[in-house]
């Protein structure tokens, strides 16, 4: 560099710009500006190639550990377990039932035999089987476009669970449905979620008395849920345990794999209990976001138990996420 231009940039107070020395370990190149040699630092993580390779790197691990959480589930429990355990081997046996007339026999009988486990406690907590049939009718929009829903003659069997030291509370309405969609099985879409239900049911009348629930239960098995949401409907509107209710978990399935997901919800504090009781919360925010915008051609009960929509309830609806097109 030509002495004049050092006088120049020392009467020109640029002396600190000029000649700042690179930090430890930073190579610089040189560059000419008006005829002035300026060095630039050259720092080897911005150049763009390595920084591509950076963020490929970065995204596909994420995406990797993503998959794996999102597949990830806790190894099922056989049906040889403890009697209080819950007992995914167990929950098994009762999938499988052909035609809905049947399933609701078969529930209402493993209804009966809840209320034989829990006569044989000695009174610390009741079970009673309620087979309900329900008409009526609802105004929906559906994609856009407003019907009437009309149904007649729907049967739903109902189990209460109503501990002693909980009569006189509000209970909490947990749902599913036995029916299934035209030419679908239905062994996820809903009947997994029945035989969870029944499970779990069996699983806390093994436990001792100071480990019972702390508000009654109301089991809803739903005979017309896949006709949108018609027996839903019916019990909401027309089944004496609706007075006594305080809470609700709809329990769903659009896949037949991955941890449960919640999806819907009604606010904060349903998604705060759950995530203190589940084991395994995972919920997914963008999901009621999608359900909210009206984009998805499917319902759930949860829109006629919910305070959100045609019901009165607080809660929360969710279940199987993945595995939806296998």
């Amino acid at each position: 560099m030509a002495l004049t231009d050092i006088t120049d940039d020392i009467a020109s107070g640029n002396t600190g710009r000029m000649y700042a020395a690179p930090a430890r370990g930073v190579r610089s190149k040189p560059e000419w500006r008006d005829g002035r040699e300026v060095r630039k630092p050259v720092v080897p993580w911005a150049n763009p190639r390595v920084l591509t390779l950076v963020l490929v790197a970065y995204f596909a691990t994420m995406l990797a550990l993503m998959q794996q959480r999102l597949n990830w589930t806790p190894p099922p429990l056989p049906a040889s377990v403890a009697e209080h355990l819950f007992s995914e081997g167990r929950a098994a046996e009762h999938i499988s039932m052909p035609q809905l007339r049947q399933a609701h026999d078969y529930i209402e009988r493993q209804g009966r035999l809840l209320a034989e486990l829990a006569a044989a406690r000695g009174g610390d907590v009741e079970v009673e089987v309620h087979r309900e049939r329900v008409s009526g009718s609802v105004a929906m929009d559906f994609g856009g476009v407003p019907f009437t829903n009309a149904y007649r003659g729907l049967t739903n069997v109902v189990v209460t669970i109503t501990p002693r030291a909980a009569r006189g509370r509000k209970g909490l309405l947990v749902a599913s449905h036995q029916d299934s969609a035209v030419a679908s099985p239905g062994a996820s879409d809903d009947v997994a979620m029945v035989a969870v239900m029944l499970e779990a049911a069996r699983a806390l009348l093994s436990r001792p008395t100071r480990a019972l629930p702390a508000a009654p239960l109301v089991l809803l098995f739903d005979g017309g849920e896949e006709s949108i949401c018609q027996a839903g409907h019916g019990f909401f509107n027309s089944s004496a345990h609706v007075a006594g209710l305080g809470a609700f978990v709809n329990l769903e399935a659009m896949g037949a794999g991955g941890l449960p997901i919640i999806f819907q919800h009604t606010g904060a504090w349903t998604v705060a209990a759950w995530s203190r009781g589940a084991p395994n919360a995972h919920g997914a925010r963008i999901a009621q976001d999608i359900f909210d915008t009206g984009l998805i051609p499917g319902d759930t009960d949860y829109r006629m138990f919910s305070a959100r929509h045609y019901g009165t309830l607080p809660g929360l609806g969710g279940g199987a996420g993945l595995g939806g097109g296998e």
